[in-house]
């Protein structure tokens, strides 16, 4: 039985995410030795001002943040729970959905997909969907927690997710004093483009050109390509083209598979 209520714990275990009572979280915590990874409540996530939510293995919503609610056409959170995603999106975003929730349970790891969402009644919205193995104290799996990274709040999600060790943190990727905004002009740090690249593969180090790795920065900081054309003085096709030459280095078909290779890796 999968128990989210308020304050309920999460944090980083695995290949996923565990839930745990608030007694069992600070036994568990005392007991252990070296560091502690961060770890949020869940009324805390759901305060956060991103796409959150927890589903059954049957992709049954079981609880959701407000602003998720109202993303899936909810007036309250209230509303959405119980609900599957056959009964709010069409047909082929709904299969989409639940074949990405089934990967994250077979492979019990975080799964990425880009995927154009179409509800019952039209309403269509694009984004990042990552999804988390959840689990017990007992360490069974019990279901999904999950993110919607839209284009206005992809660089927030994903601040979010690392502040919380939810993914793999690297200074690339991290802002200074939870500033969640990166100026058009900012420039780049080479000491954050210097961690960026030590994540990869040295064969994808040696094969990658510095503007890629540049429009790979910025893509990771949620920016669109005309965003990173402006911050590098490039056309917006010209961000495109080094976009699609990174695809092929680092063997992925989306941009979203490229965020995720460098993130979960």
């Amino acid at each position: 039985m999968l128990d989210t209520s308020q304050e309920f714990i999460l944090q980083r275990w695995m290949n996923g995410v565990r839930v745990l009572r608030p007694d069992k979280f600070y036994r568990s915590r005392a007991s252990e030795v070296g560091q502690v990874l961060p770890s949020i409540s869940v009324g805390d996530l759901f305060s956060m001002p991103i796409n959150a939510y927890f589903l059954s293995q049957q992709s049954i919503m079981l609880n959701v943040s407000e602003k998720t609610a109202n993303l899936c056409g909810f007036e309250t959170r209230k509303d959405a729970i119980g609900t599957t995603v056959l009964n709010l999106f069409k047909k082929e975003s709904a299969k989409l959905i639940i074949a990405h929730d089934h990967k994250v349970l077979r492979h019990r790891s975080i799964v990425f997909q880009e995927q154009q969402i179409v509800r019952l009644d039209d309403v269509q919205f694009r984004g990042i969907e990552i999804k988390f193995p959840l689990f017990n104290e007992a360490k069974a799996l019990i279901g999904i927690l999950g993110f919607t990274a839209l284009p206005d709040n992809t660089h927030e999600t994903f601040t979010f997710l690392m502040s919380r060790a939810l993914l793999t943190p690297t200074s690339a990727v991290e802002t200074q004093q939870n500033n969640y905004s990166l100026p058009i002009s900012a420039k780049i740090n080479p000491q954050d483009m210097n961690a960026l690249i030590a994540t990869l593969s040295e064969k994808c180090r040696q094969s990658i050109s510095k503007r890629e790795a540049e429009c790979l920065f910025y893509l990771i900081r949620g920016k669109s390509a005309r965003e990173t054309g402006l911050a590098l003085q490039l056309s917006q096709r010209t961000v495109e083209f080094y976009l699609d030459s990174l695809k092929d280095k680092l063997n992925c078909r989306k941009k979203s598979e490229i965020i995720e290779k460098v993130l979960h890796c």
